[in-house]
């Protein structure tokens, strides 16, 4: 399975089962050897902070997935700069994938920050 898959795949088992998922931003390149992705989720617990959580690779999976979610408030954040992105991560996502597949461009282009939070 190749990368687009498994993010093609990731993201539409997300959307069906999490209701208050309004977005899924990607920050991997889609020939990369890691997956990396944000989760706007009306339902997640605020933090203040990017916490992804590691899917390690396995039987099923080739390749580390690195999902965290976060609040719109905390999105709009990130895009503020006000909450910084894991180091190491792209400042802005490759792309954005809401609710039914439809593509987005990111509202706050050439805002969203790297570094340690």
């Amino acid at each position: 399975m190749t990368i687009t898959e498994i993010i093609s795949e990731v993201v539409t088992e997300h959307f069906d089962i999490e209701s208050g998922l309004k977005k899924i931003a990607v920050f991997s390149e889609e020939n990369g050897q890691e997956i990396r992705l944000i989760e706007v989720n009306e339902d997640a617990l605020a933090t203040g902070q990017v916490e992804p959580f590691v899917f390690a690779p396995g039987k099923e999976l080739a390749v580390p997935i690195y999902i965290a979610d976060v609040t719109p408030d905390e999105w709009e954040a990130i895009c503020e700069g006000k909450i910084h992105l894991p180091e190491g991560w792209p400042r802005e996502p490759f792309r954005i994938i809401g609710r039914g597949g439809k593509h987005e461009r990111l509202t706050c282009t050439g805002v969203c920050q790297t570094g340690k939070g």
